[in-house]
């Protein structure tokens, strides 16, 4: 028994170093890029491109989803960077500074609200905007993404076609007082638009959600829910193939959320990844239909930290930050020196 212990521990420890020598692949996620005041999706250009350069000082490589999570092409050092909705200010602020630093992105589309030749202004109230003054101004035109795929380093994927809530039951929380004063998440749930005095009733994602009517007092079926999301989804993709004539296999949800109805119309569409709002980084061990992301910290160190905890194994797994720093914290800041040593 007194030799079987040491071994046990010895064993456990080798276990232990060579989990935290696994790679694994960060993907980061983006919103805006703009000089607005810095909020939970929006980075100042400045600070953007501070990321960019200590990336590269750190010696990352980045890569697209495809080439890091079905090719297999990704060297060790690899990062995703990956952008929602599909925001003029990506095009303005964003794109140039890719340019500069030679890196790739993958900007995920929500369709409906993609126009022709309109994208052109750096506001904050986007989708209030398209659906309250039908002003797309402030998403990309088609124009501006050929252009930034033209360049060879920006992709472009769906985010499926509307990015909209859905009234979800009877409950009401409140009435319109104010049509402009409601959130984006709300509006989205009226068809016609809202009107002052109408009932406000409990919603969620649509992708996610048996959708109610307050004039009929019915949710929909379950075959209509599913011809919807498959609708939604499939939208998105067809839209973004013929326009840019290329296959699209990578899907990101909105906000993050999916059920198994969704995972099984993004397999039955041609989807091969599906990116997730959920914390972490992806190893051999990861879902290609649960791809992890996390949005960049503003505080520079913090994300050095964060950067190379999540690309390697055993840090990336361990979410308690008690565990973190009792098995990962000495290898991270070891591994940092010599990333900034060896570049």
């Amino acid at each position: 028994m007194l030799i079987v212990i040491p071994l046990i521990l010895a064993a456990f420890a080798a276990m232990i170093i060579v989990l935290q020598r696994m790679p694994a692949t960060p993907v980061l996620k983006y919103h805006h890029v703009n000089q607005n005041t810095p909020d939970a999706i929006t980075i100042s250009p400045e600070l953007f491109e501070k990321q960019l350069s200590l990336l590269k000082k750190l010696g990352y490589r980045s890569v697209s989803p495809e080439e890091a999570f079905l090719q297999k092409k990704a060297p060790r050092r690899s990062v995703v960077l990956t952008f929602d909705d599909g925001f003029f200010d990506n095009y303005k602020f964003a794109f140039p500074l890719l340019k500069k630093h030679g890196f790739k992105a993958t900007i995920f589309l929500t369709t409906s609200l993609i126009k022709d030749n309109i994208g052109g202004k750096v506001k904050r109230e986007s989708f209030k905007d398209a659906i309250l003054k039908g002003d797309f101004s402030e998403f990309l035109s088609w124009k501006q993404i050929k252009e930034m795929r033209d360049s060879g380093l920006v992709d472009f994927q769906p985010h499926t076609h509307f990015h909209r809530h859905r009234f979800k039951g009877p409950v009401v929380v409140s009435k319109v007082i104010d049509p402009e004063k409601l959130d984006f998440k709300t509006l989205s749930c009226f068809d016609p638009p809202a009107k002052k005095g109408a009932e406000v009733l409990e919603s969620g994602a649509s992708i996610v959600t048996r959708a109610y009517d307050p004039n009929t007092l019915r949710y929909e079926t379950q075959k209509d829910y599913l011809q919807r999301i498959d609708g939604e989804i499939g939208a998105s993709k067809k839209i973004i193939e013929k326009k840019l004539n290329k296959l699209c296999e990578c899907l990101a949800w909105p906000w993050g959320l999916f059920n198994g109805a969704a995972l099984k119309a993004a397999r039955r569409l041609g989807f091969k990844l599906c990116m997730t709002t959920i914390y972490g980084s992806n190893h051999f061990m990861t879902s290609k239909f649960r791809i992890k992301r996390f949005t960049p910290s503003g505080d520079p160190e913090k994300f050095r930290e964060e950067i190379v905890r999540n690309s390697f194994l055993l840090s990336s797994l361990l979410i308690d930050d008690r565990l973190y720093a009792a098995f990962s914290m000495r290898f991270i800041r070891r591994k940092l020196k010599e990333m900034e040593q060896n570049g």
